[in-house]
């Protein structure tokens, strides 16, 4: 790491948030809990699916993310990197630094967005749970049958995986606000649950990437053994 540079983007990155909106998505997505719960409200709320069919995906979710969560923490123990807050401290801890909100602090007094867990920076976990995440819906969901206004549609034409906050304004059980006006696609899930690591100040450049890469094909392999453990289907 060039950690001039790296520092000098997360403070820049940072600076660019300054609506509510923006916080709200930073939050929704530094819990994992949000996109699952999201996920699931969406598919009973949105597509009219049994409980039988809402279990049934969450099984292979957990699995998905379990799988993702297990290679990512073995990765960050072999690197064991330190995180922006660290280094902000130590290389401006006189400099004023203006953030978001445009707030400005002290560098001694730099503070993420949301919570910087104490384990090492590289990779992303939040990158590499989500890419599951995106690779397990866009495997499964097409053998889901789904429903809207009581029409059946296919997943290709599925508008959204997570319902938009009008319909869905907080998110079931935890509360957390929907930052999403139009919904959430499986893509944009894996996009901006990465990209909002980096605008909360809790990750360098390189880890969001490494995260995705690491966790690539995870979710399509849970979601084919989940669905090889249904054995033949009619039709």
């Amino acid at each position: 790491y060039d950690y001039v540079a790296e520092a000098d983007a997360v403070i820049a990155n940072m600076a660019t948030v300054d609506t509510a909106g923006e916080l709200d998505e930073i939050r929704f997505f530094d819990g994992k809990l949000n996109v699952a719960l999201g996920l699931i409200g969406t598919l009973l709320l949105g597509y009219g699916q049994s409980i039988e069919e809402i279990m049934f995906h969450s099984f292979g979710e957990t699995s998905a993310v379990h799988d993702a969560g297990v290679a990512v923490w073995k990765n960050k123990l072999l690197n064991s990197r330190i995180r922006p807050t660290t280094v902000i401290h130590q290389l401006y801890p006189e400099d004023n630094l203006r953030l978001n909100d445009n707030m400005t602090v002290r560098g001694k007094h730099f503070q993420t967005i949301v919570r910087t867990m104490s384990h090492s920076e590289y990779p992303s976990g939040s990158a590499a749970v989500c890419a599951a995440i995106r690779d397990f819906v866009d495997a499964l969901w097409p053998h889901l049958t789904l429903t809207m206004q009581g029409g059946e549609v296919s997943y290709s034409d599925a508008p959204f995986v997570i319902l938009p906050n009008t319909l869905m304004a907080n998110v079931p059980l935890t509360g957390a606000v929907n930052p999403a006006p139009g919904g959430l696609s499986a893509a944009s899930i894996a996009e901006r649950c990465g990209a909002t690591r980096e605008l909360g100040g809790m990750h360098f450049s390189q880890s969001v990437p490494a995260g995705r890469k690491l966790a690539a094909g995870m979710g399509a392999e849970a979601a084919a053994t989940l669905l090889s453990l249904l054995g033949p289907r009619e039709g």
